[in-house]
């Protein structure tokens, strides 16, 4: 079980801090060594796992002066991350765990310290800098999160040196994460000449500004991985597109837990925490599934 003498991967030293020169961001790494053929989890942060408040002017000014007890998160979110870092096995998997946010760095501490009070173990996280686009004056940028998130995507992927890996996203429906996800899946698994490439990162938004140096963080990537599964949580309540899987997308954590349970991702112990068998959320959300095609 989770909670007798699992103890996890969380370290005392610092993080190694990456800085990238060609997009403004930051990656915080307590891990670069990702065992061949393992599954790697990636998640983003606002309005998946946190329910945060960047969509109002007002929302976006408050992020950074929030502390850990301020952020709210997402009903049994933390216990769904919880069991796909555990496995099913009888001893801890220790999957690898990732998060993606649009947050500044300079929040990392109040995050990191929310983490910790979800017992959510990570072993990275990749932030936005703000203030960096701000003082460049880059406004569509400070908004818009495809260029930002597809750099942050094959970033990690390249340093964590991925190589023959399933990896499962999770996002939401209000950062255009399932396009955004689709997209990162069909370039790393089809691996499209480097014209089509463009034309296809141009299609979708990527800022011409940063083309090249994407282009070229994308043909720095040689490993072998999979998208296993897309998972989009639909936090307007209104599906985004159609709902064949890869792509699953869910209304709450009981539905994504019943999902991962029966792809035998997390144990009976998690799914017990997250939803009782038998109970009439756990029929529902199997009916809900199974009315969609996903079980």
């Amino acid at each position: 079980m989770f909670l007798k003498g699992y103890r996890g991967t969380r370290k005392n030293n610092l993080p190694e801090v990456v800085k990238p020169d060609y997009y403004p961001l930051t990656i915080f790494l307590e891990r670069k060594s990702i065992h061949k053929r393992s599954k790697i989890i990636i998640s983003d942060v606002d309005k998946t796992y946190l329910n945060t408040d960047f969509e109002s002017l007002k929302g976006l000014l408050w992020i950074p002066f929030e502390v850990a007890v301020d952020k709210v998160t997402i009903e049994k979110m933390n216990l769904i991350y919880q069991a796909l870092r555990y496995g099913t096995g009888s001893s801890p998997a220790l999957t690898p765990l990732f998060f993606i946010t649009a947050s500044p760095p300079f929040i990392y501490s109040p995050l990191t310290s929310k983490m910790i009070r979800d017992g959510v173990e990570y072993d990275g996280i990749v932030m936005k800098d703000q203030d960096i686009l701000l003082k460049k004056m880059e406004f569509k940028q400070l908004k818009s999160q495809v260029t930002y998130k597809l750099f942050a995507l094959f970033s990690l992927i390249n340093l964590i040196k991925s190589r023959d890996n399933n990896i499962i996203l999770l996002g939401d429906d209000t950062e255009s994460d399932l396009s955004i996800y689709l997209l990162f899946k069909k370039i790393v698994e089809e691996n499209p000449p480097v014209f089509k490439a463009a034309d296809l990162l141009l299609g979708a938004g990527v800022d011409v500004k940063y083309l090249d140096a994407l282009l070229k963080l994308i043909r720095e990537f040689n490993g072998d991985v999979r998208i296993k599964y897309i998972f989009i949580y639909l936090s307007k309540g209104e599906f985004v597109t159609s709902q064949t899987l890869p792509v699953v997308q869910y209304r709450n954590s009981e539905q994504l837990a019943i999902f991962f349970h029966q792809k035998r991702l997390i144990s009976d112990y998690y799914l017990a925490k997250i939803v009782q068998r038998g109970s009439e959320k756990y029929n529902l959300a199997v009916e809900w599934l199974k009315d969609y095609g996903y079980l």
